[in-house]
């Protein structure tokens, strides 16, 4: 075999050899560089564009997986203070953006997380150190969860509250106490993983996707509250988030909100009473609501801090919120403006992807209510396609038995 042929076969054999996607980076280089070489000689001109378009679809790949899980990433990293740039890497790194097998459905296991998730598990064969040096290959049971995103947050937790023998374990990559996400990345060399070189394989795909975007900056300041709601009627204020500064506890919280440490800990999902400076806890269980006594339409003013303009949002029913959307939202944008979720989001508009439409209507809870006045020209299968339902659901919910409808009629376009 000649010099260029051993190159191009122990560039191939690392990717057969490793798991990582930093690696992969690595040997897909490697065949960049021999094939740039090879067309000095002997590669076509159409060789050279298939091995430019299979690294192409393998940055298209990575960005697919960083879109996929994204959302949940920006969430939980807020939650649990820890920058969503490394978390993300992370689960780039360790799972090569979702493609091995224990990441892949139905497991999901993103980080190789040993043990079971709620009873669910799987087995898999993995390598172990007998502390000499000497690996030896062990069927062992991972952790099997429903989605990405219970896997993001069982890390997550792993980061926040460290090991059965030092809840601080990994304090040091906590965004209070690293002031860079290298500073992060550092502090996990050594501590959640062996490999000496795992911060600069880290900060690489941080810099190559741009992954600090997911890094959403601390709230400081006297202003502790980042949602401020103001309503009319007999309503109650729910869906506020509060930012922790130096000196909170739950019980100062609960007193200042009028609720209770126990409400505190089951709406932000919290095993102690342990926070932490800039985390963001909700002080209320959902977005804002009627009092349930008052069946009359409420007109709501909800206002972001730090904007000037006030959103008007008309309720027609029990719980019933609405967002149109408007240039430059974005489902996370949304959800995080009201206090929710993007997979609640989705469930409750029946979206299938996090795609949405300038002009868009999304309900905001789950009893959300739309309503829609006809006007002339109307028809029921116009009105059906303008909501993404169907006539059929229209008829359903509004107990029409036929097509015809009235100029001023107003019509349910969604379930109540």
């Amino acid at each position: 075999m000649n010099q260029k042929g051993k190159w191009l076969a122990a560039a191939m054999a690392t990717v057969v050899t490793t798991a990582t996607l930093a690696s992969t980076v690595q040997a897909t280089t490697a065949v960049q560089k021999e094939s740039t070489v090879s067309n000095l000689t002997a590669n076509t001109a159409e060789e050279n564009t298939k091995v430019l378009a299979k690294a192409k679809s393998a940055t298209a790949t990575v960005e697919s997986f960083i879109d996929q899980v994204s959302p949940d990433v920006v969430t939980l990293s807020q939650q649990y203070g820890i920058y969503g740039s490394v978390m993300m890497a992370q689960a780039i790194l360790e799972s090569s953006y979702g493609r091995s097998a224990l990441a892949s459905a139905p497991n999901y296991n993103l980080f190789g997380i040993k043990g079971d998730y709620n009873g669910q598990y799987v087995n898999m064969k993995t390598l172990e150190d007998n502390g000499k040096g000497q690996y030896y290959t062990i069927t062992a049971k991972f952790r099997k969860y429903p989605s990405y995103k219970e896997s993001l947050e069982d890390n997550a937790k792993k980061l926040r509250y460290g090991v059965s023998w030092n809840a601080k374990y990994y304090s040091k990559a906590w965004r209070e106490n690293a002031k860079t996400y290298k500073d992060a990345t550092k502090a996990l060399t050594g501590t959640y993983a062996t490999d000496t070189r795992y911060n600069t394989k880290l900060n690489d795909l941080i810099a190559r996707y741009d992954l600090t975007q997911f890094d959403a900056p601390l709230t400081t300041g006297s202003t502790s509250s980042n949602t401020t709601v103001t309503q009319t009627g007999n309503s109650i204020s729910k869906g506020t988030t509060y930012v922790v500064k130096k000196g909170d506890t739950l019980t100062k919280i609960a007193k200042k909100y009028g609720t209770t440490v126990k409400n505190l800990t089951s709406w932000n999902s919290l095993k102690t009473t342990t926070i932490f400076v800039g985390q963001t806890l909700y002080v209320s269980k959902t977005v804002p609501t009627v009092d349930e006594k008052d069946t009359s339409s409420t007109n709501t003013t909800v206002t972001p801090a730090g904007k000037d303009t006030s959103i008007n949002v008309t309720e027609t029913s029990k719980k019933a919120t609405i967002h149109t959307v408007k240039k430059g939202d974005t489902l996370t944008k949304i959800a995080k403006k009201y206090g929710t979720t993007v997979t609640n989001l989705k469930k409750w508009n029946g979206l299938k992807s996090s795609t949405i439409k300038i002009g868009q209507k999304l309900k905001l809870t789950a009893k959300a209510n739309m309503t829609y006045k006809v006007v002339k020209g109307d028809t029921l299968t116009k009105i059906a396609k303008k909501y993404g339902t169907t006539v059929t659901n229209l008829k359903k919910w509004n107990g029409l038995k036929s097509s015809t409808i009235k100029i001023g009629q107003v019509l349910n376009v969604t379930k109540a």
